[in-house]
């Protein structure tokens, strides 16, 4: 699970995953491609946490999150044929 909101002028914040709960193979993966994009760098460790990111990197590489966006909310679509 992750959510999106901003907290400080200027910067972005994630949710990666509910409090306690560890990290699972996508939010890894979410991390993962976006540390590929400049600007937006969290660690590992953060991941519990609320990293936050600049906007200007949002902003400078938008195709580039949006890509990224796309594949998570994609990911995150329950396949109908495994449904019980």
């Amino acid at each position: 699970m992750a959510t999106h909101r901003t907290k400080q002028p200027g910067r972005s914040s994630i949710l990666f995953q509910l409090p306690g709960a560890p990290p699972s193979p996508r939010t890894r993966e979410l991390l993962r491609r976006l540390n590929e994009i400049e600007g937006i760098e969290p660690a590992e460790a953060k991941l519990v946490l609320r990293p936050s990111f600049p906007l200007q990197a949002f902003a400078e590489h938008g195709e580039e999150v949006g890509a990224v966006l796309e594949w998570f909310a994609h990911t995150a679509v329950v396949d109908p044929a495994r449904r019980v």
